[in-house]
């Protein structure tokens, strides 16, 4: 299924309403998704398996320190994205228990963009270099595992990132789908109040 960048953001964005993460992280999620399959990796279909383990736990954010930490037993990438970039600036960082941390590669781009300097990210069996454009090596980041990012001194020598779009799977837009109706307000609310403008996601 071939969705424009912009169509894969917005379901996105609207599937992380669904799964009951705040506006901020929600169009964190839409943007990262995008980036992800604008450069031909599985950004839809992570997203959608992220929201399968986290439906309803809202935020899990790191526990800040040298190490970052869950406070129970799970990091949710896409807060620990939001919160690299000044993490960064003070030198290596070790996540621990980080779910996908494959979504967590567009806020290094990020990072690497605004500060000019590329960013590296290592995971068991490969890892990646994030500059203007990324390079991969080995296998994509598991599902859920401990990553080691650090700054790195120059752009790597690893395959860059294909530009081909990624497309959605079926399975992935099926789920996203689902996720996002969560925020449509039900039909009888919008005969009997008006359009139920109050209650809908009006992107």
């Amino acid at each position: 299924m071939n969705l424009s960048g912009g169509e894969t953001e917005a379901l996105a964005r609207k599937a992380a309403r669904g799964a009951g993460l705040p506006w901020g992280l929600a169009e964190e999620a839409g943007m990262a998704a995008r980036w992800l399959a604008e450069r031909g990796l599985p950004g839809a279909a992570t997203f959608a398996a992220l929201l399968t383990e986290i439906d309803g736990a809202g935020p899990l954010p790191p526990v800040p320190g040298e190490t970052w930490r869950a406070k129970d037993d799970r990091l949710c990438p896409i807060c620990c994205g939001a919160a690299l970039s000044d993490r960064l600036e003070t030198g290596p960082l070790v996540v621990l228990d980080v779910l996908h941390p494959l979504l967590m590669l567009p806020h290094l781009a990020s990072v690497a963009d605004r500060t000019g300097r590329p960013v590296t990210i290592r995971w068991p069996g490969g890892g990646a270099i994030l500059s203007r454009t990324p390079s991969l090596h080995g296998a994509l980041p598991p599902a859920r595992g401990n990553v080691r990012i650090l700054p790195a001194r120059a752009p790597g020598p690893w395959p860059r990132a294909p530009r081909t779009p990624d497309p959605v799977t079926p399975e992935a837009f099926d789920i996203l789908n689902a996720f996002a109706h969560r925020t449509y307000a039900p039909a009888h609310l919008g005969r009997e109040g008006g359009a139920g403008a109050g209650l809908t996601d009006s992107d």
